[in-house]
């Protein structure tokens, strides 16, 4: 199970998670670009759209070769691989389409988003999501990147190896 379906399971209310700093977006994708998003969403939210996808990485055409072949497996996390998405003119258009359809008066959309975002960047995503509520996260990826897992651990102590061979050559 990956940090998302965990976050999930414990947060069932939440419908999507915006990962808006580029240091999370690369500790869970390995996406390096100076510009990227990355939006989750809850498994049973995805389940109710037409694209089945759970996980977008949303960036612009500078970085599109990289963002479609990106390696989930030489991710020192173990992260995720997202779908990637064009950040162009029909942006909105494509990210409302990964949306299920609601009603009016059906219930709000609640979408996670890393407190650290500034108010155009909640106010652009509001725009984009009307009927959401944008619910502030505090430190959860960052909590995420401070505890390590088995496989963290491996590539951790395979780079310190690598790095004590370096220096010994010279």
């Amino acid at each position: 199970m990956n940090k998302f379906e965990k976050f999930f399971r414990e947060n069932p209310e939440i419908d999507a998670f915006l990962v808006l700093e580029k240091e999370n977006v690369f500790y869970l994708t390995g996406f390096r670009g100076s510009f990227g998003y990355l939006l989750v969403l809850n498994p049973s939210f995805a389940k109710a759209s037409e694209d089945r996808d759970e996980s977008f990485l949303i960036t612009d055409s500078r970085y599109a070769e990289v963002a479609e072949n990106l390696n989930p497996l030489s991710l020192l996390s173990g992260g995720i691989k997202p779908k990637f998405i064009l950040f162009d003119k029909n942006f909105e258009e494509k990210i409302k389409a990964l949306t299920p359809t609601l009603s009016p008066g059906e219930r709000e959309i609640k979408l996670a988003m890393e407190n650290s975002a500034s108010l155009a960047q909640k106010d652009y995503w509001q725009k984009i999501f009307p009927q959401a509520k944008i619910v502030a996260t505090d430190k959860i990826i960052e909590n995420w990147r401070a505890i390590k897992n088995a496989n963290e651990l491996q590539k951790i102590r395979q780079a310190c190896l690598r790095l004590d061979e370096v220096f010994a050559d010279k």
